[in-house]
């Protein structure tokens, strides 16, 4: 996948400054029916993330001005200045291409990437069988029944975080699933390894727990961003704690997972859609399963995974959005350049003259002193003393990490 950004000498797309400096960044969000398309082209534009699934409302429908314009997009630039009742976003889409890449994997679900941080993507989607016998159909032809999936093999820019390829699942489940849904997906999930799995998983509570425990997913429930709203109307009436079913599961081993907003309030007026409310469930009714932190060994190790605090600001109304944080960036020069300083400062200096044992002991750098003794050791400096430590002036690698 080829980019507009500039180019270094090993011709990767370089990272503009104000994405710098993060760690592997993906995001679920849910669009309405309602949704401002000029709105959402901005936030797009400006979005950081490295990866966003894109999930619709189970109102959406084709004919929807917000689902014409994510499959515009996902047709590329060659529809830009095509003659025909779409011409008006036209000025939307290159706003939006010219730093994203959109690709449709099944009929309500696409997928942005950020070009300056995926090298190129691969997109996948699978075939299932209907029946245990040989009759044998596409997963759009499964559409009715409800599932539909797919996954995207990403191989990502590593200038300044580590991860280096990922693999992530998403899937659309309209309607229930059944026993054999569940073994086609947990076979899917852990052959392809899958490292993370996104989308709408609808009100498959157990059917959810079950692909959890069967596929290995990690922690003891899924993540997503739940809300504290109040209703007036059923089945929701009152204050309640809800989340759309649109989660991420995780499948390696990671370090530690840090939720620090389970359940944001939005600010006084906030329009969710009612069509986003109405697809929510009760946050008693979010998968869970029992406390695994046991990974795959064949998907990246996902270090420290993160949903931070909701920045209502970045967010607009008739989207929901679920953002996480995996593993740990790379430092820049200058905090490499700094941590050198610091080990510099080990260093001793000293201007006392006399005899005896040297008390300058060297550590890891080079030890200087003025002191003069006779000893086993020595301590090299400008004046030379012998003394009972040896300092050679060299660092073990091994001890300091990444720097």
């Amino acid at each position: 996948m080829q980019g507009t950004r500039a180019q270094n000498a090993a011709g990767e797309v370089q990272l503009p400054d104000c994405v710098t400096g993060i760690n592997f960044m993906m995001a679920t969000w849910v669009i309405g029916c309602a949704c401002d398309i000029k709105r959402l082209a901005d936030i797009i534009k400006l979005a950081p993330w490295t990866f966003i699934a894109v999930v619709f409302s189970t109102a959406v429908a084709e004919h929807h001005e917000v689902h014409t314009f994510l499959s515009r997009l996902a047709l590329g630039p060659d529809v830009i200045g095509q003659q025909g009742p779409h011409r008006h976003m036209d000025a939307l889409l290159r706003l939006v291409l010219g730093d994203k890449q959109v690709n449709q994997v099944t009929d309500r679900t696409f997928v942005i990437l950020h070009k300056a941080k995926v090298k190129c993507a691969k997109r996948q989607v699978f075939t299932v069988n209907l029946t245990a016998s040989a009759d044998q159909n596409t997963a759009v032809a499964a559409q009715g029944r409800g599932l539909q999936f797919g996954s995207i093999r990403l191989e990502l820019n590593t200038i300044r975080q580590r991860l280096q390829t990922i693999t992530i699942g998403i899937v659309d489940m309209i309607g229930t699933l059944q026993t054999h849904d569940v073994e086609w997906l947990v076979q899917w999930i852990v052959g392809g390894r899958i490292a993370a799995l996104t989308g709408y998983f609808g009100a498959n509570e157990a059917a959810v727990a079950e692909i959890a425990i069967g596929a290995g997913a990690v922690w003891s429930q899924s993540l997503c961003q739940g809300v504290i709203h109040s209703r007036a109307s059923q089945p929701f009436q009152g204050v309640h704690a809800m989340a759309y079913p649109s989660y991420i599961m995780l499948f390696g081993y990671y370090n530690h997972i840090d939720v620090q907003d389970p359940f944001a309030i939005a600010p006084h007026g906030w329009d969710y859609g009612a069509d986003i409310l109405e697809d929510m469930v009760d946050f008693k009714h979010i998968p869970s399963w029992p406390m695994n932190d046991h990974g795959s060994g064949m998907v990246p190790h996902l270090g420290k995974v993160t949903t931070k605090k909701v920045a209502w600001e970045r967010w607009m109304e008739h989207v929901l959005q679920l953002c996480v944080w995996i593993g740990t960036s790379a430092p820049s020069i200058y905090s490499q350049n700094r941590q050198h300083a610091q080990q510099g400062n080990y260093r001793s200096r000293g201007s006392h003259r006399g005899k005896g044992k040297s008390t300058v002991a060297a550590q890891s750098g080079t030890a200087k002193g003025n002191n003069k003794g006779k000893g086993k050791g020595k301590s090299t400096g400008k004046d030379k003393g012998k003394g009972a430590a040896e300092g050679k002036g060299k660092d073990n690698d091994s001890n300091r990490g990444w720097w």
